[in-house]
């Protein structure tokens, strides 16, 4: 069993030499997860709190190991900021058996995914025309400025890296969704 939380890239051959080289493995199974850029997405930036992180991990990976009984495991989760195409995770299971090794493989890839203690912010371009489009968030968000009192070009979206001219510049959002273009 190995877990590793980490900043640096893996390379998933190097880090599959060996892997479930036990006698009792009959089948491998290996995931690799990679940030994709749609949407707009610039970059991703991921947090945690080291030791606890890893601590959580290694108990759903004895879980795993358990129920499906494994002969090996393996889970590289990485935090920092990630550019799309980047490597994000890579899970691993061995097992006498392929179903054990998916099935297994699938629970470690959705608490990843879903529950493991990592916080996520992502990053859009913005298009100064347009405002800011976010993955999935329906309409787009044009900052408004508190200042000013209206939607304005001069200032950009919190999700979005550049600097804001007004202190009180913020995208603002009602019921109907974005402040109006």
């Amino acid at each position: 069993m190995r877990v590793s939380v980490q900043t640096a890239p893996f390379d998933p051959a190097e880090v599959l030499e060996g892997f479930g080289h036990g006698s009792d493995t009959g089948a491998v199974v290996s995931f690799t997860g990679i940030v994709r850029g749609t949407g707009g997405l610039t970059a991703m930036e991921i947090e945690h709190y080291p030791g606890m992180t890893e601590k959580a991990i290694a108990k759903i990976v004895t879980e795993a190991t358990r129920r499906w009984d494994l002969t090996d495991c393996l889970v590289i989760h990485r935090y920092g900021r990630l550019a799309p195409g980047e490597q994000i995770m890579m899970v691993a299971t061995g097992s006498r058996h392929r179903a054990a090794a998916f099935e297994a493989a699938e629970f470690l890839m959705d608490y990843l995914k879903s529950r493991a203690p990592f916080w996520k912010k992502e990053r859009f371009r913005m298009d100064r025309r347009q405002g800011c489009r976010r993955s999935g968030a329906g309409p787009l968000v044009k900052p408004y400025c508190l200042h000013l009192g209206k939607n304005t070009h001069d200032a950009t979206c919190q999700s979005c890296e550049a600097l804001e001219k007004c202190a009180l510049t913020r995208p603002r959002f009602h019921e109907g969704g974005a402040a109006p273009l």
